[in-house]
């Protein structure tokens, strides 16, 4: 799950002006994974509107560690 904690600035109505104030419904990432010979590639989706450039950096560092890709390749 990747549902945000309660109490954080929400997003996608240009008129919200509050926090979140509880949660409806959980937020899921789902992945992809295909292989062809020795080329991998994976296709992630989020339940999100999108995410700050040091979370993109972060997350493509932790794949890269747990795996043997390149960073640049993830």
């Amino acid at each position: 799950m990747v549902t945000p904690p309660v109490g954080v600035p929400m997003a996608g109505f240009g008129a919200r002006t509050e926090v979140s104030q509880g949660v409806h419904d959980d937020l899921h990432a789902k992945i992809l994974l295909m292989e062809s010979g020795r080329r991998r590639a994976a296709l992630v989706t989020l339940d999100l509107v999108g995410l700050k450039r040091e979370s993109k950096g972060d997350s493509r560092k932790a794949r890269g560690n747990r795996s043997d890709q390149r960073y640049d390749r993830v």
